[in-house]
């Protein structure tokens, strides 16, 4: 490739020419992670346009350019920027394709230009229009609007702006724009996770088309985000797997360094691995990302190291972690990551607070955790679903250090519930640790260990394994006590319990406790509803003080007894669903008031006292001592425990009630996953038995079917039709992607496929596909969603359409051949009416060149005989004269001859009489200039052109037509100004040039006479209507101008002046051919040009050129 280029950058010298060796330089070097060369070379090629990049860039660089862009937008509208005129200028194209190709190389190594790169590509678009990139600067525009003026308003604007711009661009650009929204501008005002879709898609299309590189880094990006909003790991860590093998098939190796820091980070939650590997591997990463000089690269590295260290509460090492993040965070300005690394700064800084002995470095402290906080309030004004619980948590740790307990507890509660409404797991799991340290810290054991089992759930649901350990392991006094004795407990939480629970019994005391963590090593062990519910009964009937009881719970509005012991006797729990409605074995109408009221009832007497002493069931069975408690998940009401004791009166004590309530708080998360998994396993259940159904059909159909990956654009099963429409085997089928079977020119039906179907529309379409033996063939496809292992995938249906398309092309083509025919009969037909009638002008023509001629011809000889004449008169005359003279000086004149003298006026005659001869002779003279004039005009043309004066023709049209210039009793004279240049002759065919002269100063008189009708003489003598005729020579064209000061044309009119028949003269006025025969001799038989310029009320023009060779 290098000597190639080195030939192309040798030999060519137009820079337009190199313009594509550069970008191949550029690409391949960016993709063989030599990103500084790439910019290098991109710098040498733009200075060729002087366009020099500067090697340092100040922020007031940045903010002095990026006034200017905003300056140069003004008061531009949404709908200005989506419809910029096109990009034309060579240059400009080429600075904005150079740029363009480079700015991912300058964001990874020199994200201090990057800013200033983007400023000047919006620049451009500003000064020279639109081009295939808008989307992309759009966004990247908005996100540095959020970088440098803190506009995040703007930044979410510009990221729709450009996601509309997408739907009038090809979808080359769309995941380098999906990418750059997806990280800096859909956040700003909507859920991160509304941002995997947009990666996703990116990745698809991107793979789809060709943009391998940007589809590799929406990849990447796909697994941060997943990790970073809460997705389960190990499902991250499947997902990232399909990814990887793309990624390595194609050696994109900045994404996939990008994909296996996010994988690092998650590997080192999810699993259990040798830490002498796990250091090697990623000493070894480091090594080769930090060689790469990718500041992308080494950011997300420490970044996601610095996260670990403080989960795992290593101090030192998240400070280590924290100092490289702060010296490349500079990387992803404008990105999502810089308010994250506002959240975990300060929770590394406020984690340092206790160990600070510097007063000074406290205030430090503070100040670093008050100027984040600032920046992160900003962010959740705008998107409280991302950031206000990242807030409220930061301000519970600031109040936990600075001893502010009640606002401490009420922030921790904040930053939970917000975590929990927006599915931020992991952060909900971190509040809830960092609140049971704070309890544990204040000295409230039983409340701390409250948040600390929903810490160990919610890691357990995020699927952080090594979390959930080290919370067994720190915690193991808690967690372990299913292999202890029940009756231990650590000597601090004995005595928590012991203070508040008044008079009763230590052994009570610490049987309820036992009860607790049994319950608790029950509930987390138990996935199964029925079981659950029973084990969870048992618990509490044993420890409870009760003979009898149930547990309820609410479906769909209704409640419904799940599980229930009935037999006073012996211990008995049953599992059978039945409605509440129809039981006996409960006080319905007690149940109800609790349900009601949802507040704990305790009946210490209930046949004899209370407001159900004459309900039918208490009547009938006379219990003593009732307890019915409402079960509750996050405030969500569940369902409700009853307990029952026809023994004893009073036999649920309040520390009974309160070990129940804890009891029910734990159970309250378990059943709402039991519930949900039961329903899951129901429709798991369901769906098995379509997918065996759907199976059988699926093989049987045949058409061909075939299941595809939504997110990776994999075929993941495909039917025998399928198979042998295509010609491959299953196993071949499966290892193929979408380019090797879809014509290129159709891979986007592929893409916007699995789009419609993603979104959970149905799809219809047509393309052209490839079978294995290279043949192609017409398809016609529907898509629709279908579930199958476990997830929603794209079904498509396939049928060959060749045959019906062959038919439907022939069709066409009949069709067209017939228009085609028809069209060529109506030309024919055209040219046989433009023919007969340009003979028929013709026959005109030569008519009048006849008569004319023949005129002319008759003239000539009589005239010329009267020229020779009138000379040889003025000689006699002249003769005799001088003899009379000589007589009358030499004879006296006799009273006879003075006479005749006087009576003749001889002295009048004599000087008269020569006087009348000259006036006789140009009389003769310019008769025979007419007829001169005539023959030029009627000459016949030849079959070759012939050399003639231009001016000789037009003077001998102005000559026909000079009785029509005349003044008559309607109008003035017509002005006729001639402006002839110096013109040489020409070859051409004289006779047609005179028909064109007539045929537009014909018209011109036409339109004149015309006016005349609708205007008074005073009004036509107050402005004169003239013809000005003007020839001239430039670049070897000889140009002829006739215009006149007329009414002139509608724009309507003028474009069809030309047309054959066209005439806007009255019935049996105008043929419609005069300059549609003019404009056929001018441009076919003479090679010239016939315009036509006309404004109305201002005149009309008619500009002939003719080459002269």
């Amino acid at each position: 490739m290098e000597e190639c280029l080195k030939i192309i950058f040798t030999k060519t010298t137009n820079k337009l020419d190199r313009i594509k060796a550069y970008e191949i330089q550029i690409q391949a070097y960016a993709v063989q992670h030599r990103f500084l060369d790439a910019i290098a070379i991109a710098c040498t090629a733009l200075k060729e346009f002087n366009l020099n990049l500067p090697e340092t860039v100040t922020s007031a660089d940045t903010i002095a350019a990026l006034k200017e862009v905003q300056d140069l937008l003004g008061n531009k509208t949404t709908d200005d920027l989506l419809n910029l005129p096109a990009m034309i200028d060579a240059e400009a194209l080429a600075i904005a394709s150079l740029l363009f190709k480079t700015t991912p190389a300058i964001y990874i190594c020199k994200p201090y230009l990057y800013p200033l790169v983007i400023l000047i590509q919006v620049k451009q678009l500003i000064l020279y229009g639109k081009n295939s990139n808008i989307a992309y600067i759009y966004a990247a525009y908005g996100a540095l609007k959020n970088i440098i003026l803190e506009d995040i308003c703007a930044a979410y604007e510009f990221g729709n702006l450009a996601l509309q711009m997408l739907g009038h661009l090809n979808h080359y650009n769309r995941s380098k724009v999906n990418l750059v929204v997806a990280q800096s501008n859909l956040n700003c005002k909507q859920h991160y996770r509304d941002s995997l879709p947009l990666l996703i898609e990116g990745y698809q299309v991107g793979m789809a088309v060709g943009d391998r590189e940007f589809a590799g880094y929406n990849a990447g990006f796909a697994i941060h985000c997943a990790y970073l909003t809460g997705v389960n790991l190990k499902t991250v860590i499947d997902d990232a797997q399909a990814y990887i093998q793309q990624l390595q098939k194609f050696n994109l190796l900045s994404a996939l360094d990008l994909a296996n820091i996010a994988i690092f980070a998650v590997r080192d939650l999810e699993n259990f691995l040798d830490k002498a590997v796990v250091k090697s591997q990623k000493e070894e990463f480091y090594s080769r990302i930090h060689k790469t000089g990718s500041l992308n690269g080494l950011c997300l590295y420490w970044f996601y190291e610095m996260i670990h260290e403080y989960l795992c509460d290593r101090r030192e090492e998240a400070n280590q972690a924290n100092v490289h993040v702060h010296q490349t965070i500079v990387s992803f300005a404008g990105t999502i990551f810089i308010p994250l690394f506002h959240f975990y700064d300060s929770l590394v800084a406020l984690n340092n607070y206790p160990h600070c002995t510097d007063e000074n470095g406290k205030e430090e402290i503070l100040e670093r955790v008050k100027n984040n906080q600032q920046k992160l309030l900003h962010r959740a004004h705008h998107a409280p679903m991302n950031f206000q619980h990242k807030y409220d948590l930061v301000a519970a740790e600031m109040h936990r250090i600075l001893g502010n307990i009640p606002e401490a507890m009420q922030m921790y509660d904040e930053a939970i519930q917000g975590a929990v409404a927006h599915d931020y797991i992991q952060e909900a799991a971190l509040a809830n640790e960092r609140a049971a340290e704070f309890y544990l810290e204040i000295n409230k054991p039983k409340i701390a260990w409250i948040y600390l089992q929903d810490a160990h759930q919610y890691y357990q649901e995020w699927g952080a394994k090594v979390k959930v350990q080290q919370l067994e392991t720190k915690y193991s006094q808690l967690f372990n006590l299913k292999s202890q004795s029940s009756n231990y407990l650590p000597r601090n939480l004995t005595q928590t319990f012991t203070q508040t629970r008044g008079s009763s019994s230590t052994a009570i005391q610490l049987l309820d406790l036992g009860t607790v963590m049994r319950a608790a090593t029950a509930i987390s062990s138990e996935i199964i509803l029925e079981k659950l519910l029973h084990k969870l009964l048992q618990i509490i009937l044993e420890n409870a003080g009760a003979q009898k009881g149930c547990i309820i719970l609410e479906q769909d509005g209704d409640l419904y007894v799940e599980v229930a012991d009935c037999n006073q006797e012996i211990r008995e729990v049953v599992v059978n669903k039945v409605s509440l409605e129809t039981s006996e074995s409960f006080p319905v109408e007690l149940i109800q008031y609790v349900v009601r009221t949802q507040e704990p009832l305790i009946l210490n007497n209930a046949a004899k006292e209370g407001m159900f002493i004459n309900n039918p069931y208490i009547v009938k069975n006379q219990p003593k001592s009732i307890l019915c408690l409402p079960i509750f998940s996050q405030g969500k009401f569940l369902g409700l425990v009853y307990l029952e004791n026809n023994l004893l009166k009073a036999a649920f004590t309040s520390d009974r009630l309160e070990v129940v309530k804890v009891l029910t708080s734990q159970a309250a998360i378990a059943i709402e996953n039991a519930q949900l998994y039961s329903r899951e396993q129901e429709k798991a259940k369901e769906l098995t038995q379509k997918e065996q159904q759907y199976r059988s059909i699926f093989e049987s159909v045949n058409d061909g079917l075939g299941i595809w990956d939504l997110e990776t654009g994999e075929c993941l099963a495909v039917n025998p039709a399928n198979c042998r429409m295509y010609g491959y085997s299953q196993e071949e089928f499966l290892k193929i992607t979408a380019a090797d079977f879809v014509h290129p020119d159709y891979l986007h039906v592929f893409t916007e496929s699995l789009q419609a179907v993603t979104a959970g529309k149905d799809f219809y379409g047509h393309a052209i596909v490839i079978r294995k033996d290279g043949s192609q063939f017409d398809i016609e496809v529907r898509g629709t969603r279908c579930f199958y292992n476990g997830k929603y995938q794209g079904l498509f249906i396939g049928r060959d359409i060749s045959q019906q398309k062959a038919a439907e092309r022939e069709k066409v083509r009949a069709e067209a051949e017939i228009k085609r025919k028809n069209q060529e009969l109506e030309q024919a037909l055209m040219q046989l009416q433009q023919s007969q009638a340009q003979v028929i002008q013709s026959e005109k023509m030569s008519a009048l060149g006849n008569l004319v001629a023949g005129v002319a011809h008759e003239i000539n000889n009589p005239i010329s005989f009267l020229n020779g004449s009138i000379k040889n008169a003025q000689d006699y005359i002249r003769d005799i004269l001088g003899h009379l003279q000589l007589y009358q000086e030499q004879v006296e004149a006799t009273s006879v001859i003075q006479e005749s003298a006087e009576e003749i006026d001889l002295e009048f005659l004599m000087e008269d009489l020569p006087k009348i001869l000259l006036g006789m002779q140009t009389a003769t003279e310019r008769i025979k200039n007419i007829s001169n004039s005539l023959r030029t005009f009627s000459r016949a043309d030849t079959e070759h052109k012939v050399t003639a004066n231009i001016h000789d023709g037009l003077e001998s049209t102005l000559l026909i037509l000079k009785y029509r210039l005349k003044a008559n009793e309607h109008r003035p004279a017509i002005e006729v100004i001639r402006e002839y240049g110096d013109l040489p002759p020409i070859e051409c065919f004289p006779g047609q040039l005179n028909q064109v002269f007539m045929n537009i100063l014909a018209n011109a008189i036409d339109m004149f006479d015309e006016v005349s009708q609708n205007q008074s003489m005073e009004e036509l003598k107050a402005h004169p209507q003239r013809i000005c005729i003007s020839t001239s020579m430039a670049d070897e064209e000889l140009q002829i101008r006739i215009r006149d000061n007329g009414k002139g044309m509608t724009p309507e009119i003028q474009s069809k002046i030309f047309e054959h028949l066209f005439t806007t003269k009255g019935v049996g006025k105008g043929t419609g051919l005069g300059l549609a025969i003019a404009k056929q001799i001018i441009e076919e038989t003479h090679a010239g040009k016939l315009t036509c310029v006309s404004h109305l009320g201002q005149g009309t023009e008619f500009i002939i050129t003719i080459p002269t060779k």
